[in-house]
């Protein structure tokens, strides 16, 4: 959703779809904000980005079992029983990602 214009100058990383596509980045120079110049396909895009969301989504369930302990949430079965979401679509709609 937002990128800094430095990490995109100095080469810092790289962006993809939620279907895997790798995006090429650059700078708007008038207000230094990060476009999108162009799509790279990426052999094994989708599971880097499943990985990355395995991850995020594991570290929400850590968090939200935390809360939970506190009384401060309440856990879906799914959740007590440590089940996450297999696919991108699911895993985004779980860490709570939004346009």
């Amino acid at each position: 959703m937002w990128l800094e214009h430095w990490w995109v100058e100095n080469g810092e990383g790289f962006a993809f779809t939620a279907a895997g596509v790798r995006l090429a980045l650059g700078v708007d120079e008038r207000n230094s904000r990060v476009i999108v110049t162009g799509q790279q396909a990426a052999p094994n895009g989708t599971e880097v980005v499943k990985g990355w969301l395995r991850g995020y989504a594991s570290a929400v369930l850590d968090a939200r079992r935390t809360k939970a302990g506190k009384g401060k949430a309440v856990l879906s079965p799914s959740e007590e029983r440590g089940q996450l979401p297999t696919s991108v679509e699911g895993l985004i709609a779980y860490v709570g990602f939004n346009s």
